[in-house]
């Protein structure tokens, strides 16, 4: 058995639900301070850059989450004096992967086909929503109704987007940047701020 507890994949990773909560309440609190900040940056400093360096700074944001999550749970792992990459790992991966493939779809689709960065931000939320929806069977039940947020949220903006909605006053750039910081990034720190009160 490769996880040296049990050969079921899922039952590894449920028993494991704390130590995934403490490391996802870190990335949290990465992932959705670095949001806002960029979100107001983008908002006050870069309103009229262009569709496409607003996707490009958006995607290193979702690296770095990424890279932070990686990060956190192989030094979780070797505290624990486990392996980092093993059955139940490979698992979580594929069924984050639709997730992934959503992102990589839709928000890069909004953007260099159609120049629509609110769009693209919607798309690249809604590719979250699905990364953490596949996960409902194992990860602490929070980032489950993280991932439905988000879901509810892209199909919110992108339907009053579609309708012709707009604020007024904002770029749609910087538009974009409001759906960001406050989807994504808002998200995630509602979420670190209540998951931190239940880590014991």
């Amino acid at each position: 058995m490769e996880d040296g507890e049990t050969d079921d994949p899922l039952a590894v990773l449920r028993s494991r639900s704390d130590e995934y909560r403490a490391v996802s309440i870190l990335v949290a609190w990465t992932g959705g301070l670095l949001s806002v900040i960029l979100s107001a940056w983008i908002v006050l400093v870069l309103p009229h850059i262009g569709a496409e360096a607003f996707f490009w700074l958006w995607l290193v944001v979702y690296l770095v989450v990424d890279l932070a999550n990686t990060v956190f749970l192989r030094i979780r792992a070797a505290q624990s004096g486990r392996d980092f990459v093993t059955e139940s790992t490979v698992y979580a991966i594929g069924k984050m992967m639709p997730g992934y493939l959503v992102g990589a779809v839709a928000g890069p689709s909004y953007v260099f086909l159609f120049d629509d960065p609110v769009a693209a931000a919607a798309g690249m939320t809604l590719g979250a929503g699905v990364l953490l929806w596949g996960t409902r069977r194992f990860a602490p039940r929070g980032l489950f109704y993280l991932g439905v947020f988000w879901l509810l949220a892209a199909a919110g903006w992108w339907t009053w987007h579609q309708m012709g909605g707009t604020i007024e006053s904002m770029s749609p750039v910087a538009q974009g940047a409001v759906v960001m910081g406050t989807n994504f990034g808002g998200g995630l720190l509602v979420y670190a701020a209540l998951a931190q009160t239940q880590v014991r």
